[in-house]
């Protein structure tokens, strides 16, 4: 669990492609591990009849976070959609400048 942390931490680092490519395949690596190893402990600490609500839990806040996760990054770049102009390279489409 501590290497897909220390390989998510790796991304905010300015790699070459080809250690971003190696970095990402560590991940993935991990995150094959990673998985199972977290279902595990929650079934071995979970009572049964509370395991389909504690499995849902953990599947709601993993896709919760994949939810707010793009979501952030929009917000930090444009902070509201009137802020957006038309970008002036693409004078024809009236597309945000922001993304």
């Amino acid at each position: 669990m501590l290497s897909t942390a220390a390989l998510f931490l790796a991304y905010l680092l300015p790699l070459p492609i080809a250690a971003f490519v190696l970095v990402r395949l560590l991940h993935g690596a991990a995150q094959g591990a990673y998985w199972p190893a977290a279902n595990g402990l929650l079934a071995e600490v979970t009572p049964l009849d509370q395991r389909g609500r504690a499995f849902g839990y953990m599947q709601a806040t993993n896709m919760g976070g994949m939810l707010i996760g793009p979501r952030s990054e929009v917000s930090s770049r444009c902070s509201t959609w009137a802020s957006c102009s038309p970008s002036p390279r693409r004078r024809r489409r009236s597309r945000c400048s922001c993304w």
